[in-house]
């Protein structure tokens, strides 16, 4: 058995090195959410060293912090289109690999982190791969619950190895397309839906810092569904323009400016009413993750869906504490799939391209 695993996984790192020749990757420093700041360098630093063990091309760390500190940019979670072409003119990158760690805590009560992120085509500036990982332990005493971490390093690692382990350099070929989203109860409206632009939503608690890490998390679910997500940077870019970046804002200008400027179909935005800190919940207290989202058609800037979510840690406690969740990271992410998962999409078929 263990002879096959090493064929297999030398297997792997062949096809990974045909994979990735010719094609170079700069991976931008992790940007941290804002309390996170201590685990930017070990993230990054695992980050990088699995890409290497998996084959991939990365170019050197000094590399891109030259560039970076020429061009004096700061926001390398999201960079804008002229920002991508002019790393990657300089670098000579394929492809620029950007994130944001949005939770990473150590603790003996309760360890979690939250990241994610996302590849970037130089060549047409198209997000070819996503992922977000939230891993958590510790909390209440349970055999079924994993022991929290006090090693900034082990959970750095842990976190690295599972975000990467799906990378690719190509996107996903997919037999449908989603071109429509069904809202309504009794009357059932369809909408289009083959471009949708997330704002991250407000956060009514001015200090939870979860606006970011539900964008991110309402934007790879959308994605792992087959919808068509535009960039963060490029709405970033248009929000720019318009002079607003209020978040869990849309009026008219943006709405108008995402439609014109991205081809957005829709909007998914709203606000944070409740989400528990991460040391509250090392102390004890119960997450809870309360969220109002709603779709915005930008042709009209019209509500056309809202739906207010709100779940606790212990909502889905089953026998022998199953189902428990002490993490607000990952209840947020679960909150989020469920959300996701439970739209109505409208799909057509990809008919492939045949030759005459």
């Amino acid at each position: 058995m263990a002879t096959w695993r090493l064929i297999a996984w030398l297997i792997a790192l062949a096809w990974s090195s045909v994979l990735s020749a010719g094609e170079r990757i700069a991976l931008l420093p992790l940007v941290d959410s804002g309390e996170e700041s201590a685990s930017r360098g070990p993230l990054t630093s695992e980050l990088r060293s699995q890409l290497i063990r998996d084959g991939f091309d990365l170019i050197s760390e000094d590399s891109v912090a030259a560039t970076l500190r020429q061009l004096r940019l700061r926001n390398t979670a999201a960079p804008l289109d002229a920002e991508i072409e002019t790393m990657a003119g300089m670098m000579g990158a394929d492809f620029l690999l950007v994130g944001t760690i949005h939770r990473f805590r150590t603790d003996t009560l309760l360890s979690e982190a939250c990241v994610c992120v996302r590849l970037i085509r130089t060549s047409d500036l198209v997000v070819t791969w996503n992922n977000c990982v939230t891993r958590s332990g510790g909390g209440e005493i349970s055999l079924l619950t994993a022991r929290a971490t006090r090693s900034g390093t082990r959970l750095a690692r842990a976190v690295a190895r599972k975000l990467v382990s799906d990378f690719t350099l190509e996107p996903k070929k997919r037999r449908t397309e989603v071109t429509g989203l069904v809202v309504g109860r009794r009357e059932k409206i369809t909408q289009p839906c083959s471009t949708v632009a997330v704002i991250p939503p407000t956060d009514e608690q001015g200090y939870s810092l979860g606006s970011e890490m539900i964008g991110d998390l309402l934007g790879v679910a959308l994605r792992r569904r087959g919808v068509n997500v535009a960039d963060r940077g490029r709405v970033r870019a248009v929000m720019l323009e318009g002079e607003d970046l209020r978040y869990g804002q849309s009026v008219k200008d943006i709405s108008r400016l995402l439609r014109d400027s991205l081809g957005v179909d829709l909007i998914l935005t709203g606000s944070i009413s409740e989400l528990t800190l991460a040391r509250d919940a090392g102390l004890g207290a119960q997450p809870v993750v309360a969220l109002q989202l709603r779709w915005i058609d930008p042709s009209s800037d019209a509500v056309i869906w809202a739906e207010t979510l709100e779940r606790k840690g212990d909502d889905r406690k089953g026998l022998f504490d199953v189902g428990i969740v002490h993490s607000p990271a990952l209840l947020a992410q679960q909150v989020v799939d469920d959300f996701v998962s439970d739209l109505r999409l409208v799909r057509r078929r990809v008919e492939p391209i045949r030759g005459n």
